[in-house]
């Protein structure tokens, strides 16, 4: 399993949990949305951070390992196990090896680059109640702003893992993504 990539097409390959058989899928690469524009963020949304006391110890990080949590809709899982969000018993695998292999084709690329960065999966999951917005701008807000009763949970996650990335895979094709950019970034 993996993805494949020429300068127009785009080569996705994996293997049916069910009966074993390989499938490529190739998409064009102008098929793919568009990105949004990211909005600028001039403070850092309340609630956010790692929630410590006082008399823990905070270790110093060199940045070279991002920890990842990822969390997904059930239409995500569903879209990802080719079923309808509406039919019961989606499998999580389907999403759950892409999630994988997205960490790990990061990697692979970082490393391919020079970059010595690289990601951590420290957990994913399905958020259990979680409606999709059809809005990516709404949907942003909503994972971003833990005391608006939608998404409150994930920092709670996001602490507990020590996450220093959270990513929400949704389905829906309005954009790649979308994601907030400091309004002026800090450190050297």
């Amino acid at each position: 399993p993996g993805n494949a990539s020429s300068e127009a097409v785009v080569y996705h390959i994996e293997q049916s949990a069910a009966d074993g058989l390989m499938t490529i899928t190739a998409t064009l690469a102008s098929d793919f949305p568009d990105e949004a524009d990211s909005p600028s963020l001039s403070i850092e949304p309340e609630g956010w951070g790692r929630r410590v006391s006082e008399d823990d110890a905070i270790e110093s990080d060199s940045g070279d390992v991002l920890d990842v949590l990822v969390v997904y809709t059930n239409e995500a899982m569903c879209a990802a196990d080719g079923s309808s969000a509406s039919a019961p018993g989606c499998d999580p695998s389907a999403i759950e090896d892409r999630i994988v292999l997205a960490i790990a084709e990061t990697n692979t690329a970082f490393e391919n680059s020079g970059v010595q960065t690289r990601l951590n999966l420290v957990h994913h999951y399905m958020h259990p109640t979680y409606i999709e917005d059809a809005d990516y701008a709404i949907m942003l807000e909503q994972l971003s702003y833990p005391a608006d009763g939608t998404l409150d949970d994930v920092v709670d996650k996001a602490d507990l893992y020590a996450a220093d990335l959270v990513v929400m895979l949704v389905d829906n094709g309005q954009y790649c993504g979308i994601g907030w950019i400091p309004s002026s970034p800090s450190g050297p």
